[in-house]
Order: C-alpha cells, then sequence, then structure tokens
C-alpha cells in the first residue's frame, strides 16, 4: 500500500535525524529518540491504512460465468437485486462494494445461486456468501456444470466496458 508524499517526507526526515544523533548523541538520547521513532512509524502505519479501508456500495456488479460443459463464457452486468438465469442454476447479486480508486482496486459482492433441477423443480441452494474479485478462489462457487465470479462493482450510470447490457449474454 502506498504512502502518501506527506508521510513519506516525515519519514526520510525523522531518517536522517536519527542518522545525525546516532553519531553525535549519548547513548540515552539515541535509545530515547529510537523508541520516539518507532512509535512515530507505528502511527504513520496504522493512520495511512485506515484511510484506505472504507469501501463504498455500488449499485451494478460485472460478473462472468463459465459453463463447463459447453466451454462458452458470458460476461454480464446487473443491477443490485436483479436475477439473472443462467441454464439451470439463477444468479442474484444483493450487495456490492468497492474500494477507492486510490487504494488497492477491490471489489466484492455478495452473490446467492440457486438451481432448479427438474421434474420437481425446488429450488437448492449451490452459493450463498461474498464473492472478491481480486482473489476468487477465496469463495469460491462449487458446481459441477457452472462457475461464477465477481469482476468488479460499477457505480451508478457508469458505462460497461465490454458493451455488453443489463442481462444480455448471459446463456440460458
Amino acid at each position: 500500500m502506498p504512502l502518501s508524499p506527506v508521510h513519506v517526507m516525515i519519514a526520510r526526515m525523522i531518517g536522517s535525524c536519527a542518522l545525525l544523533w546516532a553519531w553525535s548523541a549519548p547513548r540515552a538520547v539515541w535509545v530515547g529518540f529510537s523508541v520516539f521513532c518507532v512509535l512515530a512509524i507505528c502511527f504513520f502505519v496504522l493512520t495511512a491504512r485506515g484511510e484506505s479501508q472504507e469501501m463504498t456500495d455500488r449499485p451494478r456488479a460485472r460478473l462472468q460465468a463459465l459453463d463447463k460443459a459447453t466451454a462458452r463464457t458470458a460476461a454480464f452486468t446487473m443491477d443490485v437485486g436483479q436475477t439473472v438465469q443462467m441454464g439451470s442454476i439463477f444468479i442474484r447479486v444483493t450487495a456490492c462494494r468497492a474500494a477507492p480508486e486510490l487504494a488497492e482496486p477491490e471489489s466484492a459482492a455478495f452473490v446467492q445461486v440457486w438451481e432448479e433441477e427438474p421434474p420437481e423443480f425446488r429450488p437448492s441452494w449451490v452459493f450463498s456468501g461474498w464473492m472478491f474479485a481480486s482473489s476468487p478462489a477465496v469463495s469460491a462457487m462449487d458446481h459441477a456444470v457452472y462457475d461464477v465470479w465477481v469482476v468488479s462493482c460499477l457505480p451508478a450510470g457508469a458505462e460497461d466496458k465490454e458493451g455488453d447490457e443489463q442481462g444480455k449474454g448471459v446463456p440460458s
């Protein structure tokens, strides 16, 4: 995680002061200054990490799906709360959150997937949980035929880069 220029400048000033004092100051002063430096570095690291941890809700989610039987992939964008059908499974995104653009890029979506198989067409849960765009294997959906994963969370009014419209491009 990159530090702000102010944090870098202060760290350099503290480092140069530490070198000067290490050569000319008595041992007790040097030990006290070292403790101060450690505390200052901890403060800067904690404040830098605290700024980038906030994630904001986004109204649209970009997902990708793979049909393992036909080896076809589909990329689609859907609104939060919308349900999309792909073959025998249904996909719903109930929340989508993204980190600020200046921080590490991360998107997370709460995805629910269920399946209705013939002849009874009774729904059975396949997956329900958070999926992370940066590491899809952390909470992967386990299904024999389909794979679904989150690509990103989009703000309201954002144009889809791949050109797919809502719900289009999903094989049924």
